[in-house]
């Protein structure tokens, strides 16, 4: 069986009179990537549907300044894509710090909270990425959530930026056991969506996400509008979302 869509298939021409020109190669090679199996789409939430890293880096200035700690940028970017959760770990075990866990990660809540929530914050989804959203929606494509982040910075964010309604699953770093790059998180959200793994596409922009997704035995789609060097083991990259947009078929297989 197959799910029809409404919308209008998008062609070479389509595709050079967008409001910004993609090579027909390129957009050729994501149709490929999207085109031939029943299909599920899963995102990464920060840095991917929105931009947050700014946000989160002045939350962990204000963490780590009150822990007494003076990180670099080369040893804050290892923990990009992880969960707060392994970042502590790896900072009590470095540092020796004599907070427990449990006392980092809820000072880490609340001060995220303050700094990517109203009424401090009003957050905006990135450009492109309703539009992808509402085709794939029209496409009957089932669609998933799974983020680092805790459930509550999560469902809030899920919130201001108006995208909860078109996600069947969220799954948050808070429900899984092993964060990323373990696969675990796309694991359970493809049983979630109860679609096999190998029938998912990831869109992600962290190293750590899409070794997740390369070992969770899915396919993955970079999102790099600005370092590509952090996607270079996805199958393809996108620099913006209207890529993936038009290079989706007419019409997506339905599970027999």
């Amino acid at each position: 069986m197959i799910r029809k869509s409404r919308s209008s298939t998008y062609t070479a021409k389509d595709l050079n009179s967008s409001s910004k020109s993609y090579p027909l190669s390129h957009s050729m090679e994501l149709s490929r990537l999207l085109t031939g199996q029943p299909l599920a789409v899963i995102f990464d939430m920060d840095g991917v549907m929105v931009d947050s890293e700014p946000y989160h880096y002045r939350a962990d200035s204000e963490i780590f300044a009150l822990l007494g700690l003076d990180l670099g940028r080369e040893e804050r970017n290892l923990f990009l894509g992880i969960s707060a959760s392994d970042m502590y770990a790896y900072l009590i075990n470095r540092y020796q710090l004599k907070q427990t866990p449990d006392e980092l990660l809820n000072l880490d809540i609340s001060l995220r909270k303050q700094h990517l929530l109203p009424p401090r914050t009003v957050l905006d989804p990135l450009p492109g990425l309703i539009p992808l959203l509402e085709c794939l929606k029209e496409k009957q494509i089932p669609l998933a959530v799974a983020s680092s982040s805790v459930q509550e910075l999560v469902l809030p964010i899920l919130a201001n930026l108006r995208t909860e309604r078109f996600f069947s699953q969220i799954i948050t770093g808070d429900q899984v056991h092993r964060a990323k790059p373990d696969p675990e998180i796309f694991l359970l959200a493809a049983q979630k969506l109860k679609i096999p793994p190998g029938h998912c596409v990831v869109i992600e922009d962290s190293a750590n996400g899409i070794r997740a997704a390369r070992l969770a035995g899915m396919r993955c789609i970079g999102y790099a509008p600005g370092n590509k060097n952090r996607t270079s083991e996805a199958d393809m990259t996108v620099t913006h979302f209207d890529e993936i947009r038009l290079a989706l078929p007419d019409s997506i297989p339905d599970m027999p």
